[in-house]
This record gives C-alpha cells, structure tokens and sequence, in this order.
C-alpha cells in the first residue's frame, strides 16, 4: 500500500497514515497522552517521566555528545574580533584593564551564543503561535519579523497536526521536545526547526531520535525534516530532508544513549 497520505480531509475519517488509519484527532489524542505523562524540568534542563517517577535523558543531549570541530575556531574568530573591536592600541593599560579586556574577549563568544539562543528562542516562539494559528504582537524585531514571513510563505500549503509536543519512548529512557509535526508534499513528516547558520549533520540523528519516540506510540513520520529560519538577513532559509538512513541513524542514536550512561557511570559509579 502507497505511504503517500492522499486526499487530505481534516474531519473523523482521515488519511492513511502508516501503520494505521489514523485521524488528525487520533494522532493529537496520542501526543497528548504522552505530554501529559511527561514533566519538564527548566534548570537543569530535564525530563521526568510522571508514572514512574523516573528520569528521561533527554534527545537533545544525547545529541549533543556528537562533535562539533566548527566551535572551536568560531569561538577563537569571537574572541580576536572582541580584542579588534575594544583594544585601543594607542592606551596604556593597566594590568588591571589588561586583565578585564582579556577576560571579556575569553568570552566573547559566550556572549554571542547567549545572544543568538535568545532570538532563536524568541523565532521559535512565534512560529509555535503561527502554527497554532495564536495572535501575534505586529510589535517585533526585524529579525524576528522576516524570519515569520520566511517561514509563512514556506508553510502556507502544509497541513499542521502538532507543534512543540513532548514526546518519549519509555524503552529507551529519553524523551525531548518535538518542533512539529505536519503533512507535507502529502507525507507524514517530522519536523526539526533550527535557528543556526547552517544545517549541521547531528540534527540528523537528533531526528531520529523524536521519530523513535513517536513509533515506540503508534505514530511513524514518512519523513524527517530540517527547516533552519534565519536568524540574520545574510543567513539564507533552508527546508531539508534529511538524507542519512533512518535505521542507520537510529543506531547511531542508541548507542550515544550507552555513552550518556557510560560517561554517567564513570562519573558516579552507577548504571541509570
């Protein structure tokens, strides 16, 4: 039988969603069940699964564990740029300012993440609304404001199910935070939105992640999709369909969960 969801029709009797016939009602009741199972803890930044009284690790730092040679020398580029911009070579310093100057250009680049997570947060924010069609203050940053009118102008043809749903997988101990979940060139498709300057190839397997939860529940995408929304005017946006094998990346997935709870042990001696 085709995967291709056909004749989309939103009421009681909906399209064909593999491995069930499922309605849009049917696949929102699920993610709700599992929402509503689910605790969220801000700081730190966790996850507690209500029935059991269990800790999830959570998608995202699974994920994380994957390296990111880029940082490096975006973080060194941050502080040398820091040090051009506020070292005035004509003052004679004191060891004092000398060491406050250092200091700031050490961190220079914490504070330009800091910076752009904010915004991130705030895009990702108004896009939720946008999805589940919330009033929007007109009143926003530039940024903000072109990175809505990308994204509505990408999605006017997508049919929404979900946004910003928890969802876990009680077999495996996770569960994080799904962006979205939509129908698509009339596919199921999971959707990751990133506010980075580029795609980076760990959101593949972070994907992966949310599509083992959402299997493990009866729901199973056709699809995984990276959307990144600029964040600046020189960033292009980007929709992309993830292109590794999901059994692949789903492998890869599990065994960061056995390094989390390798590096656990060796850190506190126990096996969570």
């Amino acid at each position: 039988m085709s995967r291709r969801v056909e004749d989309m029709i939103w009421g009681d009797s909906l399209s064909y969603l593999p491995p069930l016939i499922m309605s849009k009602k049917e696949i929102q009741n699920i993610l709700q069940t599992m929402d509503d199972r689910i605790d969220f803890i801000v700081n730190p930044h966790s996850y507690v699964d209500k029935l059991t009284g269990k800790k999830l690790t959570g998608i995202t730092s699974i994920q994380g564990q994957i390296d990111k040679p880029f940082l490096a020398p975006w973080a060194s580029k941050e502080n040398y740029n820091y040090m051009m911009k506020n070292w005035d070579i004509s003052k004679k310093y004191s060891k004092e300012e000398k060491r406050d100057l250092l200091y700031k250009a050490k961190n220079a680049y914490r504070e330009k993440s800091s910076q752009a997570k904010e915004l991130g947060t705030k895009i990702h924010s108004v896009i939720e609304k946008a999805i589940k069609g919330e009033k929007i203050d007109p009143n926003m940053d530039k940024n903000i404001k072109r990175a809505l009118e990308l994204f509505m102008d990408w999605s006017k043809d997508i049919k929404w199910i979900a946004s910003e749903a928890k969802v876990m997988s009680e077999k495996c101990g996770i569960a994080g935070t799904l962006d979205a979940l939509g129908v698509i060139d009339g596919k199921l498709t999971l959707v990751d939105f990133k506010t980075s300057k580029m795609i980076s190839r760990d959101y593949y397997i972070q994907t992966s992640g949310y599509h083992l939860c959402l299997e493990e529940n009866g729901i199973i995408p056709e699809q995984r999709m990276i959307v990144k929304i600029p964040k600046y005017e020189n960033i292009d946006f980007e929709a992309k369909i993830v292109p590794t094998p999901l059994d692949f990346d789903i492998k890869v997935f599990k065994s960061l969960i056995h390094l989390k709870k390798w590096i656990g042990y060796c850190n506190n001696k126990e096996i969570k």
